[in-house]
């Protein structure tokens, strides 16, 4: 018998609109964060409608959990200064 693995999933908004469900990793919300354009607002929020974190454009607004903000910023940064290529980001189906 296989055992079946659920994937973590965090709710993402635009401009307080539901737009989808992402992996709950940390390349693919840096990725989403750094592809905001300057109107982009996002809320990323998990299964229980707690933020994970808030952005104004493609920056950081408001990321509840200090560590999880240090290893994101790691990821996010790069990407921000163009040091990496920003990869469009799939939703969950």
């Amino acid at each position: 018998m296989t055992k079946k693995t659920e994937i973590e999933t965090l709710n993402v908004y635009l401009n307080n609109e539901f737009v989808g469900k992402i992996e709950n990793d940390i390349e693919i919300i840096a990725q989403l964060v750094a592809s905001a354009t300057p109107y982009d607002n996002y809320k990323i929020v998990d299964f229980f409608d707690e933020l994970v974190l808030s952005t104004i454009g493609c920056f950081l607004d408001t990321v509840k959990d200090r560590a999880f903000r240090n290893r994101l910023m790691n990821v996010l940064v790069p990407l921000q200064m163009g040091g990496e290529e920003i990869e469009p980001v799939k939703y969950l189906k």
